[in-house]
């Protein structure tokens, strides 16, 4: 994995990158965007550290779907698709064990986003 720093507002990740990896958050904030219907960005949601980001790109003909910026400082560290790719050819049980761990995390974001929609939509 790789260590990386950005600063306040720095775009980590734009919509349309390839597949660039699992950015694990290991400090601060990140703020996800994507296009409204005026092309004007939409907030989608705030993920902190011990959170992931990156991985849905697998699910969307390996592109970003959003963009991902920087809210004050923040500390990632970068698996990138090269080392996941390694990592499967070299020890595939060690490959699945993490991609069940950040199918579960997805799951529970989506779980979450569902009950935070329930909340506004009843409100």
């Amino acid at each position: 994995m790789t260590a990386k720093k950005y600063d306040d507002g720095d775009v980590i990740r734009r919509i349309g990158l390839r597949f660039g990896g699992v950015y694990f958050i290991t400090s601060g904030k990140v703020s996800s965007t994507s296009s409204g219907a005026n092309s004007d960005p939409v907030k989608l949601n705030t993920l902190s550290a011990g959170m992931t980001f990156g991985e849905l790109a697998l699910g969307s003909g390996n592109r970003q779907e959003t963009t991902v910026r920087a809210d004050g400082p923040v500390e990632v560290m970068v698996l990138s698709a090269e080392a996941i790719s390694e990592l499967e050819s070299s020890d595939s049980r060690l490959a699945i064990v993490l991609w069940k761990a950040l199918t579960r995390d997805a799951y529970t974001r989506v779980e979450q986003y569902l009950r935070e929609s329930a909340v506004r939509i009843r409100g």
